[in-house]
């Protein structure tokens, strides 16, 4: 504080004080980082990075410690230089979000993700993994690319969370049994070990929104977690180019709401593919039927809180809300108004913020 505060004799003659008094005894995460900026307060930059490394060493994968000593470091480095290898010791975790094929289904015609190009895919993705410098990554579960990456994930000492569209049984009824019972144990494997997060632990019932929400899901909570390290997350895909170029929806789809673009490393698995290398699974079945569940679309929800607004206020946010209602594409399927709140749902994520926003604008700051 003293050096951000200009009196930088004062901070070197603080820090030589705090150096000798702890250098003898340091061995928390804590003492090490506090010689480690001593050292850098009295601008000896070696003993600093042998400190600061040896902080290093002991937060492991504890990136809330990462983060609060990377914050000290970027705010003193805005009032005295810090060496920029002291800077990259404790850069903030690179977040990955994660999209990809299943493996082809026994049935399917045209090769896209046939097992014998497992491995090949694995060890691309692991590669990935290392040139990006990844260290958390957001995925499902469904068999082939996602489980590939979280697998990877876990050799390469990453953090893994996985996030699930619906039921699990119903998740391994679509996503896995299909393609042979190794791919549910490895599944289970991963789903005991990290955490998970269900958009809806109902039915799927064929609704394949579901899965269209499970991949915005997915971007968004990887964008949301990169933003707490004030950084921009990176988006791996393991996605046929040849197959994106013909089809509409789908992946394609959600491939282009990522929101940066030239964060996007694809791995291809049309050129790892030679025709005539295909192994099926001897476990391998056809996927079941589903029982559909008709007029249960996925909804976009929005809540708000009336408790501490005057009752002139509620019924000027009322009269917005309700005329809103009356243009096509902001037609409520849910409203709901209680004593303290009211409840709006729509079927696009678009209207609801254009719903939120006029509110938002026309009221008060308070």
């Amino acid at each position: 504080m003293s050096a951000i505060a200009g009196r930088a004799v004062q901070g070197r003659e603080i820090a030589a004080l705090v150096i000798s008094e702890l250098e003898s005894q340091a061995n928390s995460v804590w003492e090490l980082a506090t010689l480690g900026e001593a050292y850098v307060l009295t601008k000896n930059r070696d003993r600093a990075v042998e400190y600061y490394i040896k902080a290093r060493k002991l937060v492991g994968n504890d990136w809330g410690k990462v983060l609060s000593i990377h914050n000290q470091l970027w705010l003193l480095n805005h009032y005295l230089p810090v060496a920029k290898e002291i800077l990259r010791i404790f850069a903030p975790p690179i977040v990955l979000a994660f999209a990809g094929h299943m493996v082809d289904a026994p049935n399917r015609s045209t090769p896209r993700f046939p097992a014998s190009i497992e491995s090949n895919v694995k060890d691309s993705i692991k590669g990935a993994i290392r040139t990006l410098q990844a260290s958390i990554g957001y995925c499902s579960l469904a068999c082939g690319a996602d489980i590939l990456f979280a697998e990877a994930m876990l050799e390469e000492g990453g953090e893994v969370h996985i996030l699930m569209p619906f039921n699990k049984n119903d998740f391994v009824h679509t996503s896995l049994a299909f393609a042979g019972e190794h791919w549910v144990n490895r599944f289970e494997a991963l789903h005991t070990k990290y955490p998970n997060t269900f958009i809806t632990h109902d039915h799927y019932g064929g609704n394949d929104d579901l899965f269209s929400l499970l991949g915005k899901v997915i971007f968004g909570a990887a964008v949301l977690r990169s933003q707490t390290f004030h950084q921009e997350p990176q988006l791996l895909t393991v996605l046929s180019e040849l197959d994106m170029k013909r089809r509409e929806g789908g992946t394609r789809d959600t491939i282009q709401l990522w929101p940066y673009p030239q964060r996007h490393t694809n791995i291809n698995p049309d050129v790892l593919y030679t025709p005539g290398n295909e192994v099926k699974s001897a476990m391998a079945t056809v996927r079941p039927e589903q029982t559909l569940i008709i007029n249960r679309p996925v909804l976009f929800v929005a809540c708000i809180d009336m408790a501490a607004i005057l009752p002139m206020e509620r019924e000027k946010i009322e009269k917005i809300i309700k005329s809103l209602s009356g243009e096509e594409q902001l037609a409520y399927k849910v409203y709901e108004e209680t004593e303290n709140s009211i409840i709006i749902g729509l079927e696009t994520e678009i209207g609801l913020m254009d719903v939120v926003r006029c509110v938002w604008n026309a009221t008060a700051p308070f």
